[in-house]
């Protein structure tokens, strides 16, 4: 199904460029095997380093366009004696025009130089010059695409080259695609097994669900914005960074009741079944409790996710003053006081924790004065 999503979402006769094992051996197995989508022509960024599969490509049909000669792609291109290599260098990014885009491209990585990757993805789109159309799984990441991203248009499970930078999302085939043609059977199943890389390739699915979320909200098409994330929590697998990044786009509807409980779950998630947490996924939880109480005004929600935090690392002043405040907001002072004195116990005190206990202390006596 992976797979197959993929490769729907490709315009007819296309070029599909992809990234590594996952995003091309299910792919070439449903079109030589099942006989799927064998219009789109798959290039692999991986193998296109190497002299023989630039040859397959140019010579097996459906064949791509390249005008390298043999003795080129062995004696020039692939070679790695030192001329040859230094010919590909390349310090600092620079302008390159191919199929009438113009565009900077900067070196992957730290090689001060362009992979035979880059040389030939640039080559191709030139020679290609719009006959085919262009598509870029969006599992390759940003480093492997030769800085095209500013001309690439989200369409499902790939990326469309355009002439244009900056092009919306294609809202037609984004819907298409997840409500009618993409198969997601069994992701949400507890009795199939997942093992954890088909969880983590799970998650790419997220791309076309948030990104038509964005275009919903950016067209303030509110309600559908709505329907939709309700759709990907039935048919998808929410991580905790999706309901994140949903409950943004739901607070940017003017939802904030719905996106607070995004909010809350993304925390609660992340904190799930853990005894303790990487500091930066525990700062993410962090800025989630705090984000619940700044943002979306949200404190029994927050306290729910400040307890989490509290839990795996009770030694952490922010998280208890954090739980303690939410405490206070929610009407119970004691009990914020009675979490405070119990920190100064365990690890000693300090002047924010003793400023904080005389504002609960103030607080409280006021609420015993009222009548």
């Amino acid at each position: 199904d992976y797979a197959y999503n993929i490769l729907q979402s490709c315009d007819e006769n296309s070029l599909l460029f992809t990234n590594g094992d996952n995003d091309t051996f299910p792919l070439w197995f449903l079109q030589e095997v099942e006989g799927v989508r064998r219009d789109v022509r798959i290039i692999n960024l991986s193998l296109l380093n190497t002299n023989w599969y630039i040859k397959q490509l140019r010579d097996r049909q459906p064949a791509v366009e390249i005008r390298y000669t043999d003795q080129f792609i062995d004696s020039t291109l692939t070679d790695t004696s030192q001329a040859d290599i230094e010919q590909r260098y390349w310090p600092e990014p620079r302008s390159v025009t191919a199929a009438g885009l113009k565009w900077e491209v900067a070196p992957a990585g730290d090689y001060n130089l362009l992979r035979v990757q880059d040389v030939m993805m640039i080559k191709i789109i030139d020679w290609n010059e719009w006959r085919r159309p262009v598509h870029i799984a969006i599992t390759v990441p940003e480093y492997n695409t030769v800085n095209l991203d500013p001309y690439l248009q989200l369409t499902g499970m790939t990326y469309r080259l355009t002439r244009e930078a900056g092009p919306e999302a294609d809202i037609d085939a984004l819907e298409r695609n997840l409500y009618q043609t993409f198969r997601f059977r069994s992701i949400t199943d507890p009795e199939v097994y997942k093992d954890e890389q088909s969880l983590r390739l799970l998650t790419n699915y997220r791309a076309g669900l948030l990104g038509l979320a964005e275009a919903y909200l950016k067209a303030t098409r509110h309600d559908e914005v709505d329907s939709l994330l309700s759709w990907g929590e039935r048919n998808l697998q929410y991580t905790w960074d999706t309901y994140y990044l949903g409950g943004e786009i739901l607070h940017g509807t003017g939802d904030v009741e719905k996106a607070s409980r995004y909010m809350e779950k993304a925390g609660l998630i992340l904190a799930q079944g853990r005894s303790e947490l990487e500091d930066g996924a525990y700062y993410n939880l962090m800025a989630i409790a705090e984000m619940l109480v700044d943002k979306y005004s949200a404190a029994e929600r927050a306290d729910r996710v400040f307890a989490e935090a509290v839990r795996l690392r009770p030694d952490f002043f922010r998280a208890v003053y954090g739980l303690s405040a939410t405490q206070q907001l929610l009407g119970d002072p004691q009990s914020a006081t009675a979490l405070l004195r119990d920190y100064a116990a365990r690890y000693g005190s300090s002047q924010q924790l003793e400023r904080a206990l005389e504002m609960l202390q103030q607080d409280i006596e006021n609420r015993v004065a009222q009548p």
